[in-house]
């Protein structure tokens, strides 16, 4: 693995500060109702920064879901717990919003 220099080590650190802060803004707004998880799913390309994020974390974004829940249902989706938005089939992803808005009302 190739060693970083300390100016590229920061540039990474930088850009990973600012996924995570993008991401924060998109959760709050996903747990406000502001947003829904099919306007999320259906335009990913729109939101690459939620790409890498785990489908439980998405999940626990909404009210109404937390850890146990979440698990519970990707469970019955037969989603893996280490799946991440970006590996979702189209079926899937429906079926995931569907989901979340039942359960997060």
């Amino acid at each position: 693995m190739k060693q970083l220099t300390t100016e590229e080590r920061r540039e990474y650190a930088k850009r990973a500060t600012e996924t995570r802060h993008k991401r924060a803004i998109l959760k709050a707004e996903l747990h406000k109702g502001t947003l829904t998880p099919s306007e999320v799913l259906d335009n990913l390309d729109k939101y690459p920064y939620m790409k890498r994020m785990k489908v439980s974390e998405f999940m626990r974004a909404h009210k109404g879901i937390g850890i146990a829940k979440a698990e519970k249902l990707m469970g019955e989706l037969k989603i893996p717990s280490v799946r991440r938005l970006q590996g979702l089939k189209e079926h899937k992803a429906k079926e995931l919003a569907q989901t979340i808005e039942q359960y997060s009302k």
